[in-house]
């Protein structure tokens, strides 16, 4: 499976991946690699070591409606929408990913990442019903961050992801 930085251009897996390079090569990367209109999110993982954390960091960062219920069926149901934000695509980077929800039972991460999992693939399928929401496939792709030489590691649910290549 291709895991390089042209997948992060396209509505393809792997949706969600991780890395050690640094936030602004992440940045780098994708405004170099993907068409012009990518929304590039950078949420802090030292802002998520709770579920109120990360309810709290995903609504700021991506400026959810008034109406977010802050739990987690507002955050997949506004995942999935975003329609505030017009883009060609979307990637969410969580820097420090070491720290995510790591005042929480190990549960919360498996439930996270699997519902980023699916928000993402509900992105990656076009929507043609005729309605004023249709919408081709659109990549949505999460990036899992460590810093480098950083001294942390990743939880095991975010190791076992695939690497973020930088070099075609």
């Amino acid at each position: 499976m291709r895991n390089n930085r042209s997948t992060i251009c396209q509505p393809l897996p792997p949706w969600l991946v991780k890395t050690t390079i640094s936030v602004s090569d992440v940045h780098n990367m994708i405004e170099h690699s993907c068409k012009e209109g990518f929304s590039i999110f950078c949420l802090d993982g030292r802002n998520m070591t709770s579920l109120d954390g990360v309810f709290e960091e995903f609504g700021d960062s991506l400026k959810f409606p008034d109406y977010y219920g802050r739990n987690s069926a507002a955050l997949e149901e506004c995942l999935t929408d975003l329609s505030w934000i017009q883009s060609a695509g979307y990637v969410i980077v969580v820097a420090n990913a070491c720290l995510l929800l790591r005042d929480e039972p190990p549960s919360e991460l498996t439930w996270l990442m699997a519902l980023l999992d699916r928000v993402c693939k509900e992105w990656c399928h076009p929507i043609s019903v005729g309605e004023e929401w249709d919408r081709p496939a659109v990549p949505f792709h999460v990036v899992f961050l460590s810093e480098p030489n950083g001294g942390a590691t990743f939880p095991l649910q975010v190791a076992s992801l695939p690497e973020l290549l930088f070099n075609d």
